[in-house]
């Protein structure tokens, strides 16, 4: 059985069973549980996208945003030495591929001065979760620095290093300068503690303000580094460093660690999905999707519904779409992978593929040949002429050809029960 969940529009959680299933079984909720007639609709349907948020007036406009600011060590007696040429040459990599970095995770970069970058995520456009995407961008600019850290090295004789400072809270965004020059700008404390913070971090981490850490706790590994005196403020203020971030954890994850009350007013939408589970056991491949408001109670639903199959002994596979990042259409597809073959996320590459092939080879399949495939999904750098980019198009349809075999061996075994969640 595959159930699929995201956001929709309109106030009621909508339940739409594929008809070769359910044979009519479909269910419209309003927010209290009442039933209401519905009919199975077909599953090309799309949602539309909520729409994307407006630029800030011209005349001032307050927004909540999450600020970061990355800045290199030593940039100052390091640009003393080789000289306005070598400078460029030095910094203009680095540079773009840290406005890249913030670009790919929803931010949008407003300041460039010399060696360091001042980003915004959730304004001048609102997106979703923008301090969990600055964190994420963050630990990407410690990545691509890295990256480049050899090169760097080779040509120009040092290791670029950057600091970076993470603060949310209202900013105020709006038109500075006249005539000759106009620029989209944000000011306020928010902004100014963010660059304390960048002040305050050690080469090559990360330091969040308590506003930021309080938005990413339960996504984020930190450590609490206790209060600091922050230049400008009358007193210390608390200071979090950003280790990582916890993989694959969802909004609902991080409300079931704090707890869940008694699930009330869903019992028909429980009996529809108990239903086509029913067909699922018959043999069926049955398809569920679930669409309402954020909010409404969708993950809700679909955690109280997996539980009962888990007691039951039934095989569970999840994923999740996200929006930020560089992630692609597999992004699901590779947790759905990690978690059915036990892979950690950052384990050894031999590890993994040891697990792999036991895996693959108890489901029947080639693991020779599939292997390779799988490491390729899950971000492991493989060799061969099939994983260059040329031949990416080729891997792209080998891969889905070997989830889709894959699935089908595990369904053989027993009932199979895959959720997707964020669909939208």
């Amino acid at each position: 059985m595959i159930l699929g969940f995201g956001n929709g529009t309109g106030d009621r959680l909508e339940t739409d069973a594929n008809e070769a299933a359910v044979k009519g079984r479909g269910a419209l909720a309003n927010r209290h549980g009442a039933k209401r007639p519905g009919s199975v609709q077909p599953m090309t349907e799309t949602v539309s996208p909520p729409a994307a948020g407006t630029p800030a007036a011209l005349d001032g406009e307050r927004r909540q945003a999450t600020v970061l600011f990355a800045d290199m060590e030593g940039y100052t007696a390091l640009a003393e030495k080789p000289g306005e040429e070598d400078t460029f040459a030095l910094m203009q990599p680095i540079l773009g591929r840290i406005v890249e970095t913030v670009a790919a995770h929803g931010g949008t970069t407003q300041d460039m001065a010399g060696d360091g970058v001042m980003a915004l995520f959730g304004a001048p456009h609102a997106i979703e979760d923008a301090p969990l995407r600055a964190c994420r961008a963050a630990l990407e600019v410690h990545r691509v620095v890295a990256e480049l850290g050899a090169q760097i090295e080779a040509r120009h004789g040092l290791t670029p290093r950057f600091r970076v400072g993470i603060n949310t809270g209202p900013v105020v965004i709006g038109a500075m300068g006249a005539n000759q020059r106009t620029e989209i700008r944000a000011l306020g404390d928010t902004v100014n503690l963010a660059a304390r913070l960048e002040g305050l971090a050690e080469p090559g981490t990360v330091l969040l303000s308590a506003a930021a850490h309080s938005l990413v706790e339960g996504y984020a590994e930190t450590t609490d580094l206790g209060e600091r005196e922050v230049k400008g403020k009358s007193q210390a203020i608390p200071v979090f460093r950003l280790e990582g971030l916890k993989e694959g954890v969802t909004r609902f994850d991080v409300s079931l660690s704090r707890g869940l009350t008694a699930l009330i007013g869903r019992r028909r939408e429980l009996e529809d999905l108990e239903a086509v589970w029913q067909e699922a056991q018959n043999g069926q491949t049955c398809v569920f999707n679930l669409v309402g408001e954020a909010g409404i109670g969708k993950s809700r639903l679909v955690h109280e519904f997996c539980a009962r199959r888990e007691r039951e002994g039934a095989y569970l596979l999840r994923g999740h779409c996200v929006q930020s990042g560089n992630a692609g259409a597999f992004h699901p597809w590779a947790e759905v992978v990690r978690t059915s073959f036990r892979i950690a996320e950052g384990e050894a590459e031999a590890s993994a593929a040891t697990k792999l092939r036991r895996g693959i080879e108890v489901l029947g399949a080639d693991a020779g040949k599939d292997v390779p495939y799988l490491l390729s999904l899950l971000g492991y750098a493989v060799a061969g002429d099939d994983f260059t980019k040329e031949n990416a198009e080729v891997a792209g349809i080998r891969t889905r050809d070997l989830l889709t075999t894959l699935l089908h061996e595990r369904c053989a075994a027993s009932p199979v029960l895959l959720a997707m969640e964020d669909l939208q």
